[in-house]
């Protein structure tokens, strides 16, 4: 049976179904994902048949400046932030995304099941150890054959933290009077996220 996946976006909507076209494929399915041309390397090399569709996703980006902020680090790697999220999610993520720089947790700033994942647990993970360590330059190679590799999941065992309250969580679920008051008597974040 032959399945065709379309998705049109970034890199953080096509990444997804590349992944489930490729779980697809181990399942016995001939798979083709059809989206923008500037992904077909990226499909073919996961081993799945590329169709192009019209449009290009950095189209509406005008000039070099731009292009580059959209191409660089944590943004190629992650869907930051939707629009249906908390007005303080929206600003910080947007403000993460157009400096190309956060310090901080970077759960706070994804959109996605990771969020959910951060809220839901207390996850902490400090963006700024992940570009220390090579972290983006990695997945930008990453052949998503996580079964064999284990890469992710022994990094998240070193560097993600459970039961971490921060000032953005709370702020999130609509606590920015009880941040402010914790944030004042330094019991932010809680419990410290220090070595």
């Amino acid at each position: 049976m032959r399945i065709v996946i379309l998705t049109i976006g970034t890199f953080g909507d096509v990444q997804p179904y590349t992944a489930l076209g490729v779980g697809l494929q181990e399942a016995g399915y001939k798979v083709c994902l059809a989206t923008h041309e500037p992904f077909r390397d990226f499909i073919t090399r996961n081993g799945l048949d590329f169709a192009p569709i019209a449009g290009d996703p950095l189209s509406w980006a005008e000039g070099n400046e731009m292009r580059s902020l959209l191409n660089s680090s944590i943004t190629n790697y992650f869907k930051i932030v939707g629009r249906t999220r908390p007005r303080s999610m929206v600003l910080r993520s947007t403000k993460a995304y157009l400096e190309q720089h956060y310090d901080g947790n970077i759960f706070d700033i994804l959109c996605s099941s990771l969020n959910a994942f951060g809220m839901t647990y207390g996850a902490y993970l400090d963006n700024s150890r992940l570009e220390n360590i090579g972290f983006f330059k990695m997945v930008s190679t990453c052949e998503q054959r996580c079964e064999g590799c284990h890469y992710c999941q022994e990094l998240a065992s070193k560097l993600v933290r459970l039961g971490v309250v921060t000032r953005e969580k709370l702020e999130d679920l609509g606590q920015k009077g009880l941040a402010d008051r914790l944030e004042a008597e330094r019991r932010l974040p809680w419990p410290t996220t220090a070595e």
